[in-house]
């Protein structure tokens, strides 16, 4: 009981950096979600193929966001997807919410998966190479996400190609976190930093609340249920209850063991 106060207390203290995707926090319904990366990338700009680009989807999923033991969330790779579509190539992606209105003739499909495509267009999606990949999801029913699309840069200039394999693996978490609901972090060595995610190696403390709030381990975990999506401290009346609540464990737990020690 004494350890249970301690951690009300110290949990009144801590902030968040981390932000969302969507404005509502939409998170897919199914902690368990399957990616594919579609059958017609070729990514020749990238420097892999189809195939390739699954394998580094893999490893990405299993490095990152996997081993959250907060976190329900569990990657799978679900294969190719068949497609002849090549939109998915040379379309926009166009997210759910978003402030333009999508021509569906130029823009990537609404898909109910989370697919995986290079990509090759350079108005909307790469318009220069500071620009590795993009991911996003790109369709919402209120706060559950049905479909989401990761993008990678295969425009003639792609500096995808120049990256190492781990650099790679971590670029694809990156958008991964995005295709699942999370934002950009606040924090520099987030991986879900708005910079240079490829020199990131392990998640950091923010992307760990970020991902264990929009998919709980409730059995373990419970800073889903009080975690915030603000960088602010917690709202004061928050503080004085987790004191409170705190301060009374400890001193009934004491009274308790006074009196089972004068029983003795």
């Amino acid at each position: 009981m004494k350890q249970l106060s301690l951690i009300l207390f110290l949990m009144s203290f801590h902030s968040f950096a981390y932000r969302l995707n969507t404005s509502n926090s939409a998170a897919f319904g199914n902690s368990k979600i399957y990616f594919y990366v579609t059958s017609n990338s070729t990514c020749t700009n990238a420097g892999i193929d189809a195939n390739e680009l699954l394998d580094l989807a893999e490893e990405a999923a299993d490095k990152f966001w996997n081993t959250v033991a907060t976190s329900s969330v569990r990657l799978q790779s679900g294969g190719l997807y068949e497609t002849s579509d090549s939109l998915f190539q040379t379309g926009i992606l166009c997210p759910e919410q978003s402030d333009s209105s999508c021509n569906t003739a130029t823009s990537v499909p609404y898909v109910s998966k989370l697919l995986i495509a290079c990509n090759s267009e350079t108005t909307s999606n790469f318009p220069s190479d500071d620009y590795i990949a993009i991911g996003a999801p790109t369709r919402l029913a209120g706060t559950r996400i049905r479909g989401s699309v990761i993008l990678i840069n295969d425009t003639a200039t792609s500096p995808f190609a120049g990256l190492s394999r781990s650099e790679k693996i971590s670029v694809l978490a990156h958008e991964l976190g995005h295709a699942i609901g999370l934002g950009h972090s606040n924090k520099s060595e987030a991986l879900m930093y708005y910079q240079n995610p490829e020199t990131i190696s392990a998640l950091s403390q923010d992307d760990i609340d970020g991902v264990t709030y929009l998919y709980p381990n409730e059995a373990e975990d419970c800073s889903g249920i009080i975690g915030s999506i603000t960088d602010a401290e917690p709202p004061r009346f928050l503080f004085q209850f987790l004191l409170s609540a705190g301060l009374f464990i400890a001193f009934w737990n004491r009274k308790r063991i006074t009196q089972k020690l004068s029983i003795r």
